[in-house]
């Protein structure tokens, strides 16, 4: 008897743990992005408006690309406006003749199994809020972001950046270009982009960002409303929420996100239900949950997190005495990231999140990042005709010749200005004629692959 006790204790316990898993943490931060191209402006060294034309290949005033291609660019300058406290590093486009354009390289956009391709465009403007910036796929206008219009109801946009994204999955093709055109009803209808990103990343059925936050913890999340906004394939508000507030970046030491639970015991507990999304199983790809997770402290029993498909058994709970990988207690105000498979699923599914505490606990959780995606079995990265291998020239530092297995060097002085522009011959290239310092070089060969290195003349 005592041995069919425990059997079926066994068997209760290994039932229960199949509909209840804990969080599984994660080693890292997930990057969901692959870059085809991305513009970085945070290496920018000037002060206010930049006096030179943007230089598209040369550190520190540079586009960057997985290409290793340069863009075109006209009247677009480096600018680190200090004085303007939204605006920081980042492109001015436009100057006083008021319009600028900007083109990138050819890229392979062609359609990746399991991914989808986006542009990224991150944009504020200054004081005057006359410029617009249209975005071209192709010669194919995929959208205009005006100043005076685009932000929040419909009101003109400043501040703070605002992100805009295109979807260009089904348009893409292996020699595709997006251009990037600024126009102006007034001569200094200036805009600001801080970034430009065209990307690949799995198809999400939903994503909440929570970095473009700008209200304090007390408003209730308007799932909805920017900036407050969650961002998905299932419609324009894809939750109802309750007691879920979101937190900006200022009000707090940990960031944006959003806070689960008023601080008032447990009949004030934050919950969100999505709205249908297709969760039906495949053979192809498994639906996850992605979330990124904090508590700023661990004052007694009961804060938990728990993860439902259809109102049915609770498939995932996130407990943050047990979730650190050892059953211990997690770290208080670190972000943590995990995942979990969603099972059960159907076309038309809900998912609710929802807190749990006892009656004396005031903890809450804060939730950054929440990302439901298909994942498939292998990561598809991505590659153009621009990478096809790495170009590498020694010695460095150098002082009078450079070797190479490119068939092409161009030198620039770090002002951006090319100097040398060289067939290579046996391999080498003869520099013993610049000055010493520091240089940019940037290789390429007959199949198309490019590189640029930093290299000292001594």
């Amino acid at each position: 008897m005592k041995k069919l006790n425990l059997l079926l204790c066994m068997l209760l316990m290994s039932t229960a743990s199949f509909f209840v898993f804990a969080a599984t943490p994660l080693t890292q931060e997930k990057n969901f992005e692959s870059n085809v191209l991305k513009l970085i402006c945070t290496g920018f060294d000037v002060t206010g408006t930049g006096v030179e034309e943007m230089s598209v290949g040369i550190s520190p005033n540079n586009w960057t690309a997985a290409t290793g291609s340069q863009w075109t660019s006209s009247n677009c300058y480096p600018a680190n406006i200090t004085s303007v406290a939204h605006i920081k590093q980042s492109v001015q486009f436009g100057s006083s003749l008021g319009t600028a354009s900007a083109q990138t390289p050819v890229l392979d956009l062609s359609s990746t199994a399991g991914k989808n391709t986006k542009v990224r465009v991150v944009i504020t403007a200054g004081s005057n809020k006359t410029g617009s910036l249209t975005v071209k796929l192709d010669g194919n206008i995929l959208g205009t972001i005006n100043a005076a219009n685009s932000g929040p109801g419909g009101a003109a946009f400043g501040g703070y950046y605002y992100s805009f994204e295109y979807d260009i999955t089904a348009t893409g093709t292996q020699t595709s270009s997006l251009t990037f055109e600024q126009t102006s009803t007034e001569a200094l209808g200036y805009l600001y982009v801080k970034e430009i990103a065209i990307y690949k990343e799995p198809i999400s059925l939903l994503k909440l960002n929570c970095q473009l936050f700008s209200a304090n913890s007390s408003s209730l999340l308007s799932a909805a409303t920017y900036p407050n906004n969650w961002t998905a394939s299932i419609g324009s508000n894809p939750f109802e929420t309750i007691f879920s507030y979101a937190q900006s970046a200022v009000n707090t030491s940990y960031g944006p996100g959003i806070r689960l639970g008023a601080a008032s015991g447990n009949t004030k507990t934050g919950l969100f239900t999505t709205n249908e999304i297709n969760l039906a199983p495949s053979a192809n790809y498994k639906n996850k949950l992605y979330a990124e997770m904090l508590v700023t402290t661990l004052v007694g029993l009961g804060t938990k997190l728990n993860m439902s498909v259809d109102g049915g058994e609770v498939q995932w709970t996130y407990d943050p005495l047990l979730d650190n990988g050892n059953s211990e207690p997690v770290a208080i105000n670190t972000w943590v990231p995990y995942e979990t498979e969603i099972t059960g699923g159907t076309a038309n599914s809900k998912i609710t999140i929802f807190q749990t505490r006892n009656s004396t606990e005031v903890t809450s959780i804060y939730l950054r990042d929440l990302r439901i995606y298909q994942a498939y079995p292998e990561v598809t990265t991505v590659e153009n005709n621009y990478q096809k291998k790495e170009i590498s020239i020694y010695p460095n530092p150098c002082v009078d010749m450079l070797f190479t297995q490119a068939e092409r060097v161009q030198i620039y002085n770090l002002l951006g200005i090319k100097i040398m522009d060289d067939a290579v011959v046996d391999g080498k290239i003869d520099i013993s004629s610049l000055a010493k310092g520091t240089y940019i070089v940037t290789c390429s060969d007959v199949e198309g692959s490019r590189s640029t290195h930093k290299i000292i003349k001594r």
